[in-house]
């Protein structure tokens, strides 16, 4: 996962100060796994708790590589999030069919990316600022994460997945449609 705001030295010194780096992935996914637990509580000192959590998993994040634990992670908190919002929300009221989207747009998208990369080793990038804007705006794991921390422990678990899904879409068609000019223009 790319932070730019964190210099990636910086990490590895502290890291290198005592911690190993399973160690600190390791903590990092129980500080998801505890977001969680407040998050499937449904009420707003759990939404914040579990806000607060997320964030400091997500700070812990910065110092491993490991896309699988942080994929581990996310999808417990939206799992954590569907659970809080049916014990909070009207009989019959559930949110799992958000949960599920969100967990099948981000693999999609992780595909396409993954995918894209492995035929465009030598394409020439963009750089500077218009790059980064243009990552943020995709929704990387970072930014999604925040934004699913700010979102959720102001407005609850339905208007976070409806942001993620709606931006997450967005950003999907975005990049899609971006790829597909460039292949063309090839």
């Amino acid at each position: 996962m790319d932070h730019p705001a964190i210099n990636r030295r910086e990490a590895v010194e502290a890291v290198d100060d005592g911690l190993a780096p399973d160690t600190v992935s390791a903590i990092s996914l129980a500080f998801a796994v505890l977001a969680a637990v407040w998050f499937s509580d449904g009420t707003r000192g759990g939404l914040i708790a579990g806000a607060l959590l997320l964030c400091a998993s997500l700070v812990l994040g910065t110092f491993r590589p490991d896309g699988v634990l942080d994929r581990a992670g996310e999808f417990t908190v939206y799992a954590g999030l569907t659970a809080g919002a049916a014990g909070a929300a009207l009989p019959g009221v559930s949110l799992w069919w958000a949960a599920a989207g969100a967990v099948a747009l981000l693999s999609v998208r992780d595909t396409m990316d993954a995918s894209y990369a492995a035929t465009c080793q030598n394409t020439p990038r963009s750089s500077g600022v218009l790059r980064r804007v243009g990552k943020g705006l995709g929704l990387p794991p970072g930014e999604r994460l925040a934004l699913v921390s700010v979102t959720a422990a102001v407005a609850g678990a339905r208007p976070t997945f409806a942001v993620l899904l709606a931006w997450g879409s967005a950003a999907a068609t975005v990049t899609l449609a971006g790829r597909t000019a460039r292949s063309l223009v090839r």
